[in-house]
């Protein structure tokens, strides 16, 4: 998906999926809409000091992250005022696929089903989540497990990008299941990798 400026939505630096994160957050804890400048501060206030060295580089990296969570349907906008959606149930895959632990954790505990917890750990692995990868497997998540549109198990979307903190987890929770330790000639590469 591109914005109208040409930029790819779904390749964003881990800074921006961090400050998507801590947006959601903050929108979280609010129970009625906020400005967008006020909810820039706030963010700001939140994050490591090595974000606040130029103001205007943050302020754009906070509407770019606004932006996308407004496409994907997580936020909306009223001259001015962000606030979180509230008719849009998130799933475990969405959770997963921001990294949102806080929100990814929440839903389990609210009782997520075998195919929706395997679903998300391979939403996690194609969107480069580890921490979301670490807490779906110990969650029960199934490594063999395949999706639904290609057949293919979080390990077939392992790629060359991908962090090898979600190799290890999967080739650990590989072996945990039979016993077998993988290795990186026997782990698939995406086709074309």
């Amino acid at each position: 998906m591109k914005s109208r400026k040409g930029f790819d939505l779904e390749s964003h630096s881990p800074e921006h999926h961090f400050v998507q994160e801590r947006v959601l957050r903050a929108l979280d804890l609010r129970e009625d809409s906020v400005l967008v400048e006020r909810l820039i501060r706030v963010v700001a206030q939140t994050m490591p000091p090595e974000f606040g060295a130029r103001l205007s580089a943050f302020r754009r990296l906070v509407r770019g992250a606004l932006f996308d969570l407004e496409a994907w349907g997580l936020v909306r906008s009223d001259r001015g005022n962000v606030f979180l959606a509230p008719e849009r149930e998130v799933s475990l895959g969405e959770a997963a696929r921001l990294g949102n632990i806080t929100l990814l954790r929440r839903l389990l505990a609210e009782g997520a089903g075998q195919v929706e917890r395997d679903e998300a750990l391979i939403s996690a692995v194609i969107n480069n989540r580890p921490a979301a990868v670490r807490v779906l497997l110990k969650a029960g998540a199934d490594v063999r497990a395949k999706d639904k549109l290609f057949g293919r198990t979080a390990a077939l979307y392992v790629g060359r990008g991908t962090s090898s903190e979600i190799t290890d987890l999967l080739r650990a929770a590989e072996a945990g299941d039979n016993g077998v330790h993988p290795t990186a000639d026997t782990l698939p590469l995406m086709p074309g990798q």
